[in-house]
């Protein structure tokens, strides 16, 4: 039989065979579940919410830095940070340094008032500077005398 099929006892049948209309029939319904159903959700990806730069590493221009959902990391000197998906990325060439400072809040920032609204007290937070690389002393003459 099949599982959504309505299953009567041997009583029912033979009042159903009698013709008589005003008999209420009642009856058990078998409940199966289909293959679908017993499955938990499928297996993704992991998103990969992490700091891709160590300190002390070399990092191009326009690099991302790290990726987060929450503020966790605020971007230092010569770091900025992507308002869409709040990556953080270098600015210039330079070695990645992280340093961990009193946070000075400005009210009109919109991750200021959706992060940080309840907070009472100093808070301290993590940021992420990347310094430029020394250009080489170069030569340059003046006048030849």
């Amino acid at each position: 039989m099949c599982c959504n099929a309505l299953l009567l006892n041997s009583f029912c049948r033979q009042l159903l065979s009698s013709n008589e209309s005003s008999l209420l029939v009642l009856g058990k319904r078998v409940i199966c579940k289909s293959p679908g159903q017993s499955q938990k959700g499928k297996k993704r990806p992991a998103k990969n919410i992490r700091l891709i730069a160590i300190p002390g590493q070399h990092v191009e221009e326009r690099s991302i830095l790290g990726k987060q959902k929450a503020l966790k990391y605020h971007p230092g000197y010569n770091v900025a940070l992507d308002p869409k998906n709040r990556n953080l990325y270098a600015l210039c060439a330079g070695t990645v340094f992280y340093s961990i400072e009193k946070f000075n809040a400005n009210p009109k920032s919109q991750f200021v008032d959706q992060f940080y609204r309840q907070q009472i007290g100093p808070i301290y937070k993590k940021y992420i500077h990347v310094i430029k690389d020394k250009n080489p002393i170069e030569f340059k003459l003046i006048d030849i005398v």
